[in-house]
């Protein structure tokens, strides 16, 4: 059986892709798994499109599974990821006695050690696999409450360890993969992908540029905050303080560009 694993990295647009697979192929007879939260089905063996935060775990289950995978300028996923994780960073004391949304996001980017975790995630995800406890949480499966086991793997690393974690490994990955794309042209990734299922299944997925699922933004004295707010937020040394911190990231991301 032909196979597709979207490896899919937290905040880089994955969710319009798994979700537009989703509902064009639901009345289908396809056999394909989309989650990002766990518990997670332990067999893809019979699944011919995977999607989850799994690292490179489908991988070394299938070596001859087709892989893609979109990667993200470091500097705006960080500022997403900070943004989609606002209302629970919120939660902490230490951001509660914080003032306005720059200081809060300088305090999580700079200074919080949780957010080492979320470092070079890019880098992360294209070198690991998730760990094997992820298909059998008990620990976290007693909370009855689904969102609750999510909320905190956002905060976290979706159990992907950072053991194998180098940018020449990352590289290497990225040139075994059928479909690598950067979200500055994700339009052609997508088409990619979805000529994909076409290719090996006679199965025709359409690409609507204006779906968009997951965008994430808050809001600060009846303002909108998007990533771009916050970027603009930033000063010149702040800006790079923050990409040095993810120079691994960069590096893999200005590799994906230039290719």
């Amino acid at each position: 059986m032909k196979q597709l694993y979207f490896l899919h990295i937290p905040k880089t647009a994955g969710r319009t892709i798994a979700l537009n697979v989703l509902e064009q192929t639901k009345n289908l007879d396809v056999p394909i798994y989309i989650n990002n939260i766990p518990p997670h089905d332990v067999n893809f063996s019979n699944k011919i499109f995977i999607s989850a935060h799994f690292g490179t775990y489908p991988i070394i289950q299938n070596p001859d599974i087709d892989v893609a995978t979109v990667l993200r300028d470091p500097l705006d996923r960080c500022l997403s990821n900070f943004n989609y994780l606002y209302k629970l960073l919120l939660k902490r004391p230490e951001y509660q006695q914080l003032n306005g949304i720059k200081e809060r996001m300088l305090f999580y980017l700079l200074e919080d050690p949780n957010f080492i975790l979320h470092q070079n995630l890019q880098t992360r995800f294209l070198c690991n696999p998730c760990d094997e406890s992820i298909f059998n949480l008990s620990d976290y499966l007693a909370i009855e409450n689904r969102d609750k086991v999510g909320q905190y793997l956002h905060m976290r690393d979706w159990f992907v360890p950072d053991d194998m974690s180098s940018v020449e490994y990352a590289k290497s990955q990225i040139n075994s993969f059928k479909i690598v794309g950067t979200i500055e042209k994700f339009n052609d990734f997508a088409i990619n992908l979805y000529q994909w299922f076409n290719d090996n299944y006679g199965i025709n997925i359409i690409h609507n540029e204006n779906i968009k699922k997951n965008v994430t933004f808050n809001s600060q004295n009846g303002k909108m905050i998007t990533t771009k707010t916050l970027k603009d937020m930033l000063t010149s040394k702040e800006y790079d303080k923050i990409l040095e911190a993810n120079s691994m990231d960069m590096e893999v991301y200005e590799y994906v560009k230039q290719h």
